[in-house]
């Protein structure tokens, strides 16, 4: 697994540039990560949080992102999004209270997660 804040390589819908991207390992570094090479991708939201729930999530299900999450500063909460089904997910929950969350690729690795300065979720 790698993990990335660099651009990626979408097919349909060009070259986003995600917060942070979990690469499957042996993603070739000569290129930039394709869908097939992403576990998934996280965005962290606040000001831009109406641009990652509808452009970007759209963007990321019409191309087959398998997993994609939205750390909620603003509601300091995790959203996550799973099964792309067009240019939109059929799984989607939120996790609150920091909950220790797995990504499908890992589901006995959770993720520990939080919003720590709650000043900073509101700027």
């Amino acid at each position: 697994m790698t993990i990335s804040q660099n651009t990626i390589q979408l097919p349909q819908d060009g070259r986003p540039d995600p917060d942070i991207a979990l690469l499957k390992l042996g993603t070739p570094r000569t290129r930039l990560p394709l869908p097939e090479d992403i576990h998934l991708i996280i965005e962290v939201s606040n000001s831009i949080l109406a641009r990652d729930r509808e452009t970007k999530l759209a963007l990321y299900a019409r191309d087959n992102i398998i997993e994609y999450w939205i750390l909620n500063l603003e509601q300091m909460q995790l959203e996550v999004y799973r099964d792309p089904d067009g240019t939109r997910y059929a799984t989607s929950f939120t996790v609150k209270d920091a909950a220790p969350t797995a990504c499908l690729a890992f589901p006995n690795d959770p993720i520990i997660w939080s919003v720590t300065n709650p000043s900073f979720a509101k700027t």
